[in-house]
């Protein structure tokens, strides 16, 4: 949008000396090339101040903490980093002989790799959870001490108990996500949305518009009267277009509790997640990128059509053109020259499939023949 001085610069040549000439060409036209470079710099102080007060007065120029205060203004705030939350069986070695509470904010850790610190998790407060007499074993919720994407550890990553009262951990699952901070980029569309959609009590904008508010709600659908008059059935997707957790969805059903107009029936609002559809990608007559075994293809294949499946281009439906563009662009993160890891192939499966707004496509499996 804003042009660079050496922009400048040739648009003045070309306006001054004529179309197609360079700065070199001014090296005998003393005075037309100091011409040039005064009104250049005359011009590019002017604009510089027209950038800032671009910057500073409108949402689409403005960017992090004027971007704040823009959206504070209009009633929408910035979604923040969360934490991630994880289920915990926490053990002990025996049947215990009496109840056995859980202390809140008991310290949990994953194991240390190499020389990263172990990533530190606590007992949620007031959860009132105990090992029951004579059993031997708690499920609790846990949640990261770091806000962000670094709580969202893999199953069973929780493993160490980092104090006495527990003999060990049965097993972990991801509950919440975490999320980052919101980035400029969606933070300004919410913006614009509230500037070009006010507020009007709750038609469909409105129920999207406050399901996104929530931290880590990157897309939602609205069915009204899904379940009969006075209902709402709202559809979401978690973070960068992922299935959402459980935790996602009770986060955003109390939210949307609590902005409920007067015409939704008591318990009329139903947060859900979509209906996961499996899809399967099958290619055949497929080249090779030398030195990648066909396990290694397949696991990057997997990483690319996982992330087609969860834009946005394909929540109404996948298509097989947008198919073999995702095979044949798919690389190795760590190659440098970004090269397809794949030549040639036919793409047997799958066919144009149409999705109904609920439904959320998941990758089933890649055969490569």
């Amino acid at each position: 949008m804003w042009p660079s001085k050496e922009e400048m610069t040739q648009v003045l040549i070309e306006n001054i000396v004529g179309k197609g000439k360079k700065f070199d060409d001014l090296q005998d036209s003393w005075f037309t090339k100091h011409l040039i470079i005064a009104l250049r710099e005359s011009i590019w102080a002017l604009l510089l101040v027209v950038r800032m007060v671009y910057e500073n007065i409108t949402v689409k120029g403005s960017s992090g903490s004027d971007l704040d205060d823009k959206g504070y203004d209009l009633g929408v705030d910035r979604n923040q980093a969360t934490k991630a939350q994880h289920i915990v069986s926490l053990r002990k070695s025996a049947p215990v002989k009496h109840n056995t509470f859980v202390p809140d904010n008991f310290l949990l850790t994953t194991t240390p790799i190499k020389n990263n610190a172990p990533i530190k998790f606590i007992v949620m407060p007031e959860q009132n959870k105990y090992i029951p007499s004579g059993e031997q074993q708690v499920d609790v919720i846990v949640e990261c001490i770091e806000s962000g994407e670094i709580g969202n550890v893999s199953e069973g990553a929780i493993n160490l108990v980092a104090q006495a009262g527990f003999d060990s951990i049965g097993n972990s699952i991801l509950h919440k996500c975490a999320v980052e901070k919101e980035k400029d980029e969606s933070y300004r569309d919410r913006i614009l949305a509230r500037k070009r959609n006010p507020i009007r009590g709750g038609v469909p904008d409105d129920w999207e518009r406050w399901a996104k508010e929530v931290s880590g709600v990157s897309m939602a659908r609205i069915f009204r009267v899904a379940r009969g008059p006075g209902t709402v059935d709202i559809v979401i997707w978690g973070s960068d277009g992922s299935f959402p957790s459980q935790g996602l969805i009770d986060d955003c059903q109390t939210y949307l509790d609590a902005v409920t107009p007067a015409d939704i029936a008591d318990g009329g609002i139903l947060v859900v997640a979509p209906e996961p559809i499996p899809i399967d990608i099958v290619l055949s007559n497929v080249s090779l990128k030398m030195g990648y075994e066909k396990s290694e293809v397949i696991s990057i294949l997997e990483q690319a059509f996982t992330s087609y499946f969860q834009s946005e281009k394909a929540a109404n439906g996948i298509t097989k053109v947008d198919c073999i563009v995702t095979a044949r662009f798919a690389c190795d993160p760590k190659d440098s020259d970004m090269a397809p890891i794949i030549k040639n192939f036919i793409l047997d499966k799958p066919e144009d499939i149409s999705l109904n707004g609920r439904q959320f496509p998941v990758l089933s499996s890649i055969t490569i023949l």
